[in-house]
């Protein structure tokens, strides 16, 4: 319900919807026990909510929530486990959404970190490690390190060919 709510604010932009959206979403994870493998999920759903509200209104109360959820994703999560390099990236793009709003390093430097090790989790799906190599390659603009950029492009460029089916012959 939460994830529909958030998906039709998008629609309407009414805020009734979005508070709904963050309430139904809320109590999810609040109903889920700490050690629930579906936590993580939970509170990915509820940064995305934030995030949705932060897009439309531009609050820094959203983005901070945001961030938080994020954060208690990413921290619930064991690092060998798949789903890290998702909750990782979604940490990071509200960073960089907060960072972009008030150009704070801190927030910059935390975006390299989250996306670095998404970026390098290989046990992760592989469209997860690229949109963490895309997210480097817009902070290394910001940083103007090219080579970590070049870098970072050819470990990118070298995940490429795992999208292709393996039943495909060339």
């Amino acid at each position: 319900l939460g994830l529909a709510l958030g998906e039709r604010f998008l629609e309407t932009e009414t805020e009734t919807d979005i508070d709904e959206a963050v309430r139904a979403v809320q109590e999810a994870v609040d109903l889920t026990s700490r050690d629930n493998p579906n936590r993580p999920k939970r509170l990915q759903n509820l940064a995305n909510i934030f995030g949705k509200r932060y897009a439309n209104t531009e609050s820094i109360d959203a983005i901070e929530a945001s961030i938080r959820m994020a954060q208690e994703a990413v921290d619930a999560t064991p690092e060998n486990i798949p789903n890290r390099a998702i909750y990782l990236n979604s940490l990071g793009k509200a960073l960089f959404a907060r960072f972009l709003k008030t150009n704070a390093q801190a927030d910059l430097e935390r975006v390299i970190s989250c996306s670095k090790s998404a970026l390098y989790q290989p046990n992760s799906l592989i469209t997860s490690r690229i949109g963490a190599g895309k997210s480097l390659l817009a902070c290394y603009g910001f940083t103007s390190d090219w080579q970590l950029a070049y870098d970072t492009a050819m470990v990118v460029l070298g995940l490429i060919p795992q999208l292709t089916p393996r039943s495909l012959r060339n």
